[in-house]
């Protein structure tokens, strides 16, 4: 029979319930009966001696808070954040008559600190070196032995994603994984895609260079971007600071501006000179202290600490034992452990350096607003994590208590002795394992109580669920069950039994995870203030609700046709019709419209993963969907235009990011949930499937309750969960049925049968509210919505490289859209807002002020300036497409961007280049000479008028492209195109 409750050591007050208890449940206490005021969730905490108010609650012997109250045996224990999960939650076990009550306050981290009293001093010692081997890969003394042989493509930014997954699925085709060969890989991130570099550039090139050296990878092909500010020159200078010889590792580099057919050949040519060599590596018999494993937690529960983590400490000292190398990484996650965490370490050398990275990363999240409390997740909370505190307490548990820390290393720096490492990362998961593969780890052991999904591209994955029950849920996706420690199993026998499986995965059995085919990858991403002084006078600055939402100039000429568009939000103005500056408006009403811009094509089923851990999942659903629709009609290439078949099936889009967990609340979070709000009621979406993936902070149900805040039924989507509903499999089967239902309503309705499809009340939400019912009858009915609907919005993007020679053509670009009736958008950070040849045209004052948040819907047409942060094309182009924005005009360099995922994208060369353009423009050039395009260049004119034939080729493009009748020449292509901003304020926690 399992215990009632579970007292982590015997000094606490407070102990963990094992399984759900229900209000009325009558418990004995230590010898006392005591009757449940309130059901108890499994995983949460109850009260098991009496704490008077101001006195500290204990778990693992250690305070985690303090009680706001007299607190008996029994009390539920329950914080604020707490009280908020219960009440979305569970709101069925708490009436309003009854709520949770809030009585004790966490546990301040960032003021308080404990330290041991008295630490042990001194190294591991290892006793059975050289007893044990595994089959492996040698690489050279220096780098040590892979567990994987993979040939991995890696970018160097994000600017080059595009062209290194062409590059990777060109190779996968041609040297498919066989006996001896794990595959190709393609490794493709978020960082360095601005036009300056970002702060975090060390620490990005570091990381890219252990990627590349990785004994888990054959040889590496490293493809930067030659406009890039991070080059591939500086991912060589970074090689050259690691401790490996040139002679142990093959590294190629090559550079692709775009992913034309021509970029993708030269990056594809660079790794046939190599692969063979690659297939023709043989695992050798490796002695176990090659072994260096990155130690993780994720969609952690009350249990983590109490059985998986522990499984996991044991099993990592036998490693040890056996002269492996294991590491310990996530900052944030160990703060308020720190009398346990440095209990045992080498010498006070490794105390003090570990108190020092500690303290660096409170004062990162202080210079951008935030505590370690940002890290905690609503997953965590929900399964019984009440703050950080308890939070590290449980992780701090992957460490043994036999078990010294040896090293302190920065995040990515090289795991190059035998020992116990601690590694400065995050405590967002999939940046903490990149840190550790970067630092030489072949393989990945990862806890969780939720049951977490993760997996790295080229280092194996094992999943070390806490609960049986959870075991069983998502057994086909995780790899061992600690859970059997609560159910009655000797902690030294799982520990061994962990090891050995850690030992025969590293020797070739996959893990679960390589079976998925699905992994992530991300780097510590960047931050946006190098110190609390550059930070904390910001972050008092504006929220998203002191936006006006009020155009600089208005439609047409005397605003008086200013229609409302969808979306409801904290930017929403009275709807009154905005003023244009002195005399902007007079001059406006005498320009000639726009060609009519009618939003009537290529719509999109989207499929919205509410979390980084979900993208990959949701790109191979949409992948699927898109492979048996092409199969079905042999239109490939229409199904990737947005067009139906004659089956009725839209293509499915799935938008992977990087947020959603792991990041700081606040603004960042505000961003993420306007983002995936926009697009899931944005012109161009037929219907939206929310897929989580369960202990994230942005769940289904936070998405629903934001949707219900701006008056959007939940209803009108469909919702899936890859916890929830058992894993992999079976969400994917859930997913494409709910996507074919959507699509049969559609065929139905097409054919005047059926009954209305869920996608026909989502595409009314879009404009419901000041639109009124006629305008979602029209919306219903499938018809453009073309007099009560929002007026099309174009976005309009430049570069530091063009603006002044294209300004005078963008000014009436704008000028003539707005007569039209079509809006206008651009981020305020746009270079064009600097050139008075811009402004003074549309009667704009220098340093215009942004209008609306970033990636916040349009309520008011006209022209809008959206809040930017980033100098990153993508970043630029969600946050656009996310306020409403159907179009996309791209005034490109020598050289195409990456196109939006799903919004179509005219990109007008601007430097004499055609391929990869839609238009090519004749500009002159800086020093007054004319240009000369290589082919179809439009006269764009000298420094004054813009060329009448330039605006009608660019306005006739735009147009095409909204009714649907646009074949962009870059192409966009799945997993691209698609990077959400986290804002000023948002760091990883």
């Amino acid at each position: 029979m399992p215990p009632t409750y579970i007292l982590p050591t015997p000094e606490d007050n407070v102990a963990i319930v094992p399984e759900r208890l229900e209000a009325g449940q009558r418990l004995d206490i230590e010898g006392a009966p005591v009757v449940l005021r309130h059901a108890v969730l499994q995983g949460h905490r109850i009260c098991v001696r009496p704490v008077r108010a101001g006195e500290p609650l204990l778990s693992w012997g250690l305070p985690f808070g303090t009680a706001l109250a007299d607190l008996a045996p029994g009390d539920y224990v329950c914080n604020e954040k707490m009280r908020e999960v219960l009440l979305q939650r569970n709101p069925q076990d708490f009436p309003q008559e009854s709520p949770p009550v809030v009585n004790f306050s966490d546990r301040d981290t960032v003021a308080e600190r404990t330290l041991p009293q008295a630490p042990v001093f001194g190294h591991n010692a290892p006793a059975h070196t050289g007893e044990r081997t595994f089959p492996g890969y040698r690489r050279g003394p220096s780098r040590g032995w892979g567990t994987r042989n993979h040939l991995a493509v890696i970018g160097t930014t994000s600017r080059s994603r595009a062209a290194v997954l062409a590059a990777a699925d060109e190779l996968a085709r041609r040297h498919p994984a066989t006996e001896g060969f794990d595959g190709v890989v393609p490794v493709v991130h978020t960082e360095g895609g601005g036009d300056d570099a970002p702060l975090n550039a060390p620490l990005l090139v570091r990381t890219l260079a252990g990627f590349a050296v990785n004994p888990n990878v054959g040889a590496a092909i490293v493809v930067g971007d030659p406009e890039a500010a991070v080059s591939n020159r500086d991912v060589l200078a970074a090689l050259g600071e690691l401790p490996h010889s040139p002679h142990e590792y093959t590294v190629r580099f090559c550079l692709a501006a775009d992913a034309s057919e021509e970029a993708v050949a030269g990056i594809v040519a660079a790794a046939e000179s190599v692969v063979e060599r690659v297939k023709s590596c043989v695992r050798e018999p490796a002695p176990l202290s090659a072994l260096k494993v990155g130690m993780q937690c994720g969609g952690s529960d009350a249990f983590s600490g109490v059985s998986a983590n522990q499984v996991l400490g044991r099993a990592m000292h036998t490693l040890i034992d056996h002269g492996g190398a294991v590491g310990l990484a996530e900052t944030d996650e160990l703060i308020g452990s720190e009398v346990f965490t440095l209990a045992r370490v080498a010498d006070a050398s490794v105390t003090d350096r570990f108190l020092e990275i500690q303290q660096r990363f409170k004062d990162y999240a202080q210079a951008h607003g935030h505590t370690a409390e940002g890290n905690v997740s609503g997953g965590n909370i929900y399964r019984g994590l009440y703050n950080i505190t308890l939070k590290s307490l449980g992780a701090a548990r992957k460490k043994d208590p036999r078990t010294a820390i040896d090293h302190v290393i920065d995040y990515a720096e090289p795991m190059d002795r035998p020992g116990f490492y601690f590694m400065d990362s995050p405590g967002n998961d999939l940046e903490s394992v990149a840190g550790q593969v970067a630092s030489g780890a072949n393989l990945i052991i990862f806890t969780t109580g939720n049951g977490s999904i993760t997996n790295f591209p080229f280092v194996p994955t094992l999943k070390v669920v806490t609960t049986t029950a959870r075991f069983r849920h998502l057994e086909s996706d995780m790899d061992f069950n600690a859970g059997r420690i609560l159910d009655g199993h000797s902690m030294d026998a799982e520990g061994q039994e962990l090891f050995e499986l850690a030992v025969a995965t590293a020797g070739g059995q996959p893990a679960k995870g390589e079976a998925s085919r699905q992994s992530q990858t991300q780097i510590w991403r960047s931050w946006h203030f190098r110190s609390t002084a550059d930070g904390t006078a910001g972050a008092a600055g504006r929220d998203r609700s002191s936006f006006t939402g009020e155009p600089l100039l208005p439609l047409g000429g005397s605003g008086a046709d200013a229609r409302t568009g969808a979306g409801e939000g904290p930017e929403a103005s009275s709807g009154a019709a905005p003023t244009a500056p002195a005399g902007a408006a007079a001059e406006l009403a005498g320009v000639a419209a726009a060609p009519e811009i009618v939003v009537a094509g290529n719509r999109f089923d989207l499929v919205l993963p509410t979390s980084l851990c979900s993208g990959q999942v949701a790109e191979q659903i949409a992948a699927r969907v898109t492979g048996e629709q092409a199969g079905a009609s042999g239109d490939a290439a229409g199904s990737s235009r947005g067009q139906a078949g004659a089956s009725g099936a839209l293509p499915v889009v799935a938008l992977s990011h990087t947020e959603g967990c792991g990041v700081s609340s606040g603004s960042a979070e505000e961003i993420f949930r306007d983002t995936l709000l926009g697009y899931a009621t944005h012109p161009l979406t037929a219907h939206a499937v929310f897929l989580e993936h369960g202990c994230e902070k942005t769940h289904n149900d936070f998405f629903r309750d934001s949707l219900a805040a701006r008056g959007v039924d939940a209803g009108d989507f469909d919702w899936a969960s890859i916890q929830a509903e058992g894993g992999i499999a079976r969400v994917t089967e859930h997913v494409v049925s709910a996507l074919a239902g959507a699509q049969a309503a559609r065929t139905g309705r097409a054919a005047g049968t059926g009954a209305p499809a869920k996608e026909e009340a989502h595409s009314a939400a879009r404009v419901r509210g000041a639109e009124g019912e006629a305008a979602s009858a029209l919306a219903a009915e499938g018809a453009p919505n073309t007099e009560g609907g929002p007026a099309p919005l174009v976005g309009i993007s430049t570069s530091a490289r063009n603006a002044a020679r294209t300004a005078p053509l963008v000014a009436a670009l704008v000028r003539r859209l707005l007569a039209g009736g079509t809006g206008v958008l651009l981020a305020a950070s746009d270079p064009v807002l600097e050139q008075e040849s811009f402004l003074l045209p549309l009667g704009l004052g220098p340093h215009p002020e942004p209008t609306l948040p970033h990636a916040a819907q349009v309520r008011v047409p006209g022209l809008h300036l959206m809040d930017d942060s980033s100098s990153d094309w993508l970043e630029t182009a969600t946050g656009l497409g996310a306020s409403g924005a159907s179009v996309l005009v791209v005034f490109a360099d020598l050289h195409p961007r990456q196109p939006h995922r799903f919004l179509p994208t005219v990109q007008v060369g601007t430097a004499g280049r055609a391929q990869g353009m839609d238009l090519v423009l004749d500009l002159p050039r800086e020093d007054g000479a004319e240009g000369e395009p290589d082919s179809g260049g439009v006269a764009a004119g000298g420094t004054g008028r813009a060329s009448d034939a330039a605006l009608e080729a660019i306005l006739t493009a735009v147009a095409q492209a909204a009714a649907g009748a646009f074949v962009q020449a870059t192409r966009p292509r799945a997993n691209v195109g698609f990077q959400v901003s986290r804002g000023r304020f948002g760091v990883s926690l």
